[in-house]
């Protein structure tokens, strides 16, 4: 490994937002239906609350997400071992299976079971037997395990290289299957089948006995492989399933015929080339005999949904009809005309549904799942449709109410009018009505559904269910032969005689329908965010050039994602940026806070908004008074507030009735007369005794911290000591109270207090047990209120509990983890709490007013992953370190707390806050470390990850104990800010070195940056923050700059939190589909650059529409010639009998660029300013923005300052003869010119961008795949060729061109010198422009070819590494190094670094750091799973040092579902990557960090830390350090 090269860190910005899987069901305690979400490395289990009024209300409930190194292939949920809850069955290529489930106790995924069938499926050794049948040839769809579950969980079937099937006997047969063995006495029951193959005995016992070492038991069987080619199954599997209702598990196969390949030339011989076939497997013997078997099923069938018992049998969807079989029946229900032309209907008879008499659908991508009613499917279609197919049962033959007229025909109607996303996964819970539509086109979206018809109660409900009676349904008795044939295949059969169906039959066909096919009401309740699948990205502005209210960074990632009417632009910026309403300078401001006024004012003031905002500066304080503007106030002496001095602290007492102010000599209580005039009631001086109305201070002793809840206040002494001051509601006066505080030891000092509300009811049970009962009548009442919430929680213990039809068992273990909903923030009886921390990390909650303790939490400043309370557990300690033995003994001071705060952190009540928001422990360490700790319904603190460093950068050495004394006796206002309405959230926000808040959106807490111009003056740029209610920034907020700035802001909106917390995503919705998508700059002459003020975006959208089937048009088609004599033959009729009209889903893409501008941020005009739409058949494949200047011989000194913008547009003509007609390609390019438009009232607009098209020229040697400026120059990839074009009078000329190999499909220019272009086949090539000689240079190229999909380069210092991502997900970094000898004097670029993204990279843009000290560039990933990832080159030692800790954390730290990192970033190597041989592991170069492995060091505890920083020779500071520059990498969003 030579010593210049290239490393990279891998790291996601935001992660995977496509959903690949969506599934219901108990996973977390059982009796509550959850909703699993699994995405491209993640799982995310969610909560279905219920769905209230308000249209921004939270009803997926985020409950856990865990990381996954792997990407699943399939997923479903199976019983094993009785449980009452599911394990999760996840697959992975390319043959393992995975058993998980979820640990209530410790909120963590546990691992059931582990298999990889990989040797198994291939055979032993086949890996070391060379390409020829080594593991190589099982790549693309032959590598997809496709997992299926037994309908009653008695076994699972994975797919295996599409011609194998495991069974993995599931719960009691793990432990009845019967193994074959050779010393079996009975052999009458023994059969030996060839295509049976059993696992080795000793390797089963093997694997229970490694099981068993760690506490665990086999939940899953011995497994045999069926081979399928052993059985007659010789064509290529497409889907399976297993049936309910048989006594044996019984295996539906959709495969095509052995003899009829699926080809386009075999369709000319006929369509019928699928069959079905239905095994029937005896685990205990390990015999499959077939039962039956269809042919002749068409070629475009394309899935299998079994349906549940009663009915039985499975549905199988092709492109044009739904066909239900089971071992007796068939029918089947066409939805266009196509289907009667391609399939027999003399065997497979179709029929049209009389719900769609004339609708014709095209079932692509159609998704299936069971309904509400136990005979219905739900149908989801990719026009964004959902339908109900109703199957035959004899619940529709009553429904009905006669034989006659279409038998038990399926039926197919719409659920509703609306349009709805195109889902790739969907979930339906019918106990709750919902309906999940998983996509990963845009957002997922939640769907509820009400009967429109039948409003019974659910009893009713229950009481029709059982009169479904079991399938299949049974021939009448009166019915001969042939009439049986017909009845069960479902022709048209006499209506009989009897007079109950004569009446029947008199009755409408609609009104008959109508009453057996009841109409649904569906609203969407709740959405995912996505991005969806990546087409184009660009880097722009979100201000205006000239605005001044500007927040840093300015840059914004706008990416284009999604499909027609899903596709939306998503902007992408880390952290919250506020939205700036009004701004101040002001000088030396140290806090600030807002009052409200009295609730009973006259003066017309808004009580719901503040009144007064108090500044703290450093020798005095003013009150600015609010209303249309913010004055001082008018009569300063005659104010009862002390003004004199700064202000220690200021809030509201007694519902707002008193304010308390407190400053250094002492506390005042104000109150607000008639005439608006604070008037000082009561005065506590400091050093007075506590008899006489004082604080009990010496003169040495000052206040060190202050928190104040209504009606208490705590005040920290620098002696250690604490002074509780309590607001008598009655007296209107305060009282103080010097508590005795339980210390951990002699020598340990109070560092930290707050005081919080009791909002997840964790102390108040605790509290009532502790308070004695002889007590003062306050105390009295407090009890009183305590039993009273005890009462209250008892009762919604009894509502949100499972039903009392279950077992008791069940009934406690749900009971274990079901939380209590949080307590309404507008209860006026919450119980309050002190929370008290010393400097040996011991965190004590004290019970007022009688400061009782309550609970006591050891180890804190360890920040251990959970912590426990010793009042319950006299001898618990928490466990920090990697092994056991560290929970025992006591470390040392590592570092002291020097803020602390708990409070709600979640949504509004009126967005089901109250069953979505956490009570959250929010510690700030004196290193500056933020730690978040979420409370549990045991009185336990769990710690919430989120991998987000908020030191400073700056490496310092570690303090000692005496300067942390010294820093104790010092007043510090507090570092963390609660609040209780900001932008409809309530939370903490903390103010240090980057400020964040402790943000819950969905459930899960995290930390979210807020971005806010760097300080100049100190560390820390947000010196006071404060909530700010005002009718002209409603629940807003203000911060003052430590630059002298103060800031009103508000909450941008929707602002969706995305990547652990660290990106905010807001989606502009376009509905077209979005190609390209490239920032303006504000350049060019002087109404030009008016014009481009607004930032400017230039998208290239397309929409599908009916294409114009007109006779002269084809006649037309058919009389044009190409230049070189050939004619294009007429394109003949795939059918006969068929018009234009009959073929369903043919549509045209009309191309389309548009100029779009956002005035201010988030407010996008999705229509654009101007627009420009291409011919019929162009498809639009680049677009740049170039700077031109159309002058002949121009030097490039001249070229600067006389350039103009152009838009250069490459496109391609793909015409409606495919490959008959040879490629074109147009090259197109704008002048960017402005207009200004008057309206109907005759005002003048401001001026607007248009384009003016200066040249166009088609080229008849193939599409202009890709263009970009080179200098002076247009490099233009035309066909297989490189041409450099120069702009002379209007026209581009070309003077240099390059023979490509195939196709390009990147292009990159760097300094207008060297050019790195990617061939879609044959890689990467390195060339060098020589502007003199005017032609292009090849100085190197990849030698082993490449399936690329695009490339781009990344800069550090002096090395150039060239990024290239492939088809099969990988990235793979080159280098140019003429003086290695591998490189063939240069001519090779070396490999020198391979990495599995985990999903394919569709674009790539680089990015300069600018506040690097060295150039450096860092390289953006966008992918199809709507993630977005960023490579940041990182120097050799940093890189040494990292990578060997990232070893010794892959193989120290448990990883989820047992899954390795290290071998999934292993890039794999086939043919398309240029390396076919099987021995090409040990090729892959280590030069590649991952971020999700390294990054977990962040959140680990403190010993941890240590531990795994001495295995590696360094300390826990300085790995900290390394990571914190890698994050802070990604600063320029």
């Amino acid at each position: 490994m030579s010593h210049s090269q290239h490393f990279l860190c891998h790291s996601d910005l935001v992660q995977s937002t496509g959903v690949l899987f969506s599934l219901m069901g108990p996973f977390v305690s059982p009796g509550v239906s959850d909703l699993l979400v699994v995405y491209a490395q993640r799982l995310d289990v969610y909560r279905l609350e219920t769905a209230v009024a308000a249209t921004d209300a939270v009803v997926l409930h985020l409950l856990h997400s865990f990381p996954l190194a792997g990407v699943a292939e399939s997923a479903s949920l199976v019983y094993v071992k009785k449980k009452t809850c599911p394990c999760l069955a996840l697959t992975f290529a390319a043959a393992k299976l995975v058993l998980v489930r979820f640990d209530a106790e410790t909120a963590s995924l546990v691992t059931m079971s582990l298999h990889n069938f990989e040797e198994d499926g291939m055979g032993l050794g086949t890996a070391l037997q060379g390409d020829r049948i080594g593991r190589t040839q099982f790549q693309g769809l032959a590598s997809v395990p496709i997992a299926k579950a037994d309908p009653d969980n008695r076994c699972m079937g994975l797919l295996l290289y599409s011609d194998q099937v495991v069974l993995l006997p599931l719960d009691d047969n793990a432990a009845t299957a019967h193994v074959i063995d050779d010393d079996d006495e009975d052999d009458e029951t023994n059969y030996e089948d060839p295509s049976l193959k059993l696992e080795d005995r000793a390797r089963a016992e093997q694997y229970a006995s490694t099981l068993a070492t760690f506490g665990l038991n086999t939940v899953a069987g011995r497994a045999f492989i069926l081979r399928l080619k052993e059985i007659g199954i010789h064509g290529k599997v497409i889907d399976m399933a297993f049936l309910d209702g048989y006594l044996e598990p019984t295996l539906m196969v959709l495969h095509e015929e052995s003899d009829k390949q699926a080809t386009v030339g075999r369709y000319a011989m006929g369509y019928n080339t699928c069959s079905l076939t239905v095994l029937s497997i005896n685990l205990a013997t390990g015999m499959h005999p077939k039962i039956w078997s269809i042919m002749q099923l068409p070629s475009d069938a394309s899935a299998v949904t079994a349906c549940p018992a009663p009915l039985g049998g499975a549905v199988i969807t092709t492109q044009n009809a739904f066909l239900y079989f089971n071992q007796n029946q068939y029918f089947g229900l066409s939805t266009n005309s196509i289907a009667d032309s391609i399939m027999d209907t003399t065997k497979l008879p179709l029929h049209r549904s009389l719900l769609l008499p004339d609708e014709s659908l095209l079932l692509t991508n159609a998704r299936l799942s069971p309904f509400h009613a136990i005979d219905e499917m739900l149908v989801s279609l990719a026009n964004g449709k959902l339908y109900v197919l109703s199957l035959p049962s004899h619940k529709s033959l009553r429904q009905t109410g006669y034989y006659g007229n279409a038998v038990c025909q399926m039926m197919l109607r719409p659920l509703c009018d609306e349009t709805f996303t195109t889902c790739t996964s969907l979930a339906v819970d019918s106990t709750s009505q919902m309906i999940f539509l998983g996509t990963r086109d845009g957002n997922s979206q939640l769907l509820t559904y009400t009967n429109d018809v039948l409003q019974a109660p659910a009893a009713d409900a229950s009481s029709l269910q059982p009169e479904v009676e079991a399938a299949p349904v049974p021939v009448p008795d009166d019915l001969d032969s042939d009439g049986e044939e017909i009845y069960l295949y479902g022709r048209l059969l006499d209506a009989p005689s009897s007079a109950a169906d004569a009446s029947a039959s008199k009755e409408s066909m609609a009104a008959s329908l109508a009453k057996a096919f009841p109409s649904y009401t569906v609203r969407i309740v709740d959405e995912l965010a996505s991005i969806g699948q990546v087409t184009a990205m660009d880097m722009g502005l979100d201000l205006e050039e000239d605005d001044e209210t500007t927040t840093v960074p300015r840059d914004e990632l706008v990416l284009g994602g999604g499909f027609l009417h899903r596709s939306s632009l998503s902007v992408v910026h880390r952290g919250i940026r506020p939205v700036v309403t009004t701004e101040a300078e002001l000088d030396g401001c140290r806090m600030l806070w807002t009052i409200y006024g009295r609730p009973d004012a006259t003066d017309g003031h808004d009580p719901t908004a503040h009144k007064y905002v108090v500044l703290s500066l450093k020798n005095k304080t003013m009150v600015l008074k609010t209303g249309d503007e913010m004055e001082p106030i008018e009569d300063e002496a005659s104010c009862g507030m002390y003004l004199e001095g700064p202000t220690l602290a200021m809030a509201n007492l007694l519902s707002h009735r008193r304010i308390v102010q407190v400053f250094k000599l002492g506390i005042r209580l104000l109150e607000e007369t008639a005439d608006g005039v604070l008037e000082c009631t009561q005065e506590i001086p400091l050093d007075a005794d506590l008899d006489c109305g004082g604080l009990g201070v010496d003169d040495t002793i000052v206040v060190v911290a202050v928190d104040v809840l209504d009606p208490y206040l705590v005040l920290l002494l620098s002696d250690g000591s604490i002074r509780l001051v309590a607001a008598d509601p009655s007296d209107m006066d305060l009282t103080v109270v010097h508590p005795e505080v339980h210390r951990s030891s002699a020598e340990s000092n109070v560092t930290a207090l707050c005081l919080f509300h009791d909002w997840s009811q964790v102390f108040a049970p605790r509290a009532a047990t502790v308070t004695p009962s002889e007590s003062v009548d306050m105390e009295d009442d407090d009890d009183d209120t305590i039993d009273r919430l005890v009462a209250e929680e008892e009762e919604l213990e009894e509502i949100y509990n499972v039903s009392a039809s279950h077992t008791a068992s069940t009934h406690v273990e749900a009971a274990t983890y079901a939380a209590q909903p949080m307590l309404s923030e507008a209860s006026a009886t919450k119980p309050l709490f002190c929370a008290v921390c010393d400097d040996s990390g011991t965190l004590n909650i004290y019970a007022l007013p009688d400061f009782e303790l309550v609970a006591s939490y050891p180890g804190l400043h360890l920040a251990p992953q959970s912590l426990l309370n010793v009042v319950d557990m006299p001898n618990a300690f928490p466990p920090v370190g990697l092994t056991p033995t560290e929970a025992t003994r006591k470390t040392a001071l590592y570092s002291p707390i020097a803020d602390l705060n708990i409070h709600r952190v979640g949504p509004s009540d009126a967005r089901n806050g109250q069953l979505v928001a956490q009570m959250v422990l929010v510690v700030y360490m004196a290193n500056g470390d933020l730690i978040l700790y979420a409370a549990s319904p045991d009185g336990s603190f769990a710690k919430q990850h989120a991998q987000c460093i908020t030191r400073g950068l700056a490496l310092k050495k570690e303090t000692t104990a005496v300067h942390v004394k010294q820093a104790l006796k010092l007043f510090r206002y507090p570092m963390l800010c609660r609040y209780s309405n900001v932008g409809g959230h309530s939370g903490i926000f903390f103010r240090g070195v980057s400020p964040m808040w402790i943000h819950n959106a969905r459930g899960r807490v995290g930390l979210t940056p807020m971005a806010v111009p760097t300080s100049r003056r100190s560390a820390v740029p947000v010196l006071g923050w404060t909530e700010f209610q005002h009718w002209n920034c409603p629940t807003g907020f203000m911060y003052y700059h430590s630059d002298g700035v103060l800031r009103v802001c508000e909450w941008p909106s929707n602002a969706n939190v995305v990547g652990h917390g660290q990106c905010v995503l807001q989606k502009v919705p376009l509905a077209s589909t979005i190609h390209h998508v490239v920032y303006v700059p504000c350049t060019g002459a002087g109404a030009v650059q008016e014009a481009l003020k607004t930032p400017t975006y230039a998208v290239v959208v397309s929409k599908s529409i009916v294409p114009p089937f007109e006779e002269d048009e084809k006649v037309e088609d058919v009389v044009e010639a190409e230049d070189d004599g050939y004619t294009a033959p007429k394109p003949g009729e795939v059918l006969d009998n068929l018009t234009y009209a009959d073929y369903t889903g043919v549509m045209e893409e009309q191309y389309e660029l548009r100029l779009i501008q956002h005035s201010a941020a988030c407010e996008w005009k999705p229509e654009g300013v101007f627009s420009l739409p291409f011919e019929r058949h162009e498809t639009v494949l680049s677009v740049q923005i170039m700077y031109l200047a159309d002058m002949p011989n121009i030097l490039p000194a001249d070229w600067k300052i006389k350039r103009k913008p152009y838009v250069v547009i490459g496109t391609g003509i793909v015409g409606p003869n495919g490959e008959d007609e040879n490629g074109k390609g147009r090259l197109l390019v704008y002048e960017i010119d402005y207009a200004q438009y008057t309206n109907a009232q005759g005002v003048t607009g401001s001026k607007v961008p248009k384009l003016k098209l200066t040249y166009a020229k088609e080229h008849k040697q193939g599409a202009i795949s890709m263009v970009k400026q080179l200098g002076i120059y247009v490099l233009a990839a035309v066909g297989s060729k490189l041409i450099v074009y120069e702009l002379k009078n209007s026209q581009l000329v070309g003077c240099a061109f390059f023979d490509a190999q195939l196709y390009i499909v990147s292009l990159n220019v760097i300094k207008a010198t060297y050019i790195v272009y990617g061939d879609i086949y044959k890689g990467v090539y390195f060339l060098k422009w020589s502007p003199t000689e005017k032609r292009l240079v090849l100085l190197a190229k990849d030698f082993e070819h490449l399936a690329l999909s695009t490339a781009d380069v990344s800069v550090l210092d002096t090395r150039l590494g060239i990024v290239a991502a492939d088809m099969l997900s990988n990235v793979h970094t080159m280098q140019f190094a003429p003086g290695n000898i591998e490189s063939r004097g240069g001519q090779r670029l070396l490999r020198t670094a391979d990495f599995h993204v985990g999903a394919r990279v569709t674009s790539m843009l680089r990015k300069r750091l600018l506040e690097s000290k060295v150039t450096t560039y860092v390289t953006l990933l966008a992918t199809s799973e709507g993630s977005l990832g960023v490579l940041t080159p990182v120097h050799e030692k940093t890189f040494r040092r990292l990578y060997t800790l990232q070893s010794i954390m892959i193989n120290a730290l448990p990883h989820n579902a047992g899954l390795n990192p290290r071998e999934f970033r292993q890039a794999p190597h086939t043919r398309q990557t240029g390396r076919p041989d099987a021995w090409c592991s040990w090729k892959a170069k280590k030069a590649f960090l991952d971020m999700a492995v390294i990054g977990r060091f962040i959140d680990l505890d403190y010993v941890a830390q240590r531990e795994l920083a001495r295995c590696i020779g360094t300390t826990s500071e300085m790995v900290l350090h390394n990571l914190l520059e890698l994050q802070r990498s990604a600063l320029f969003l």
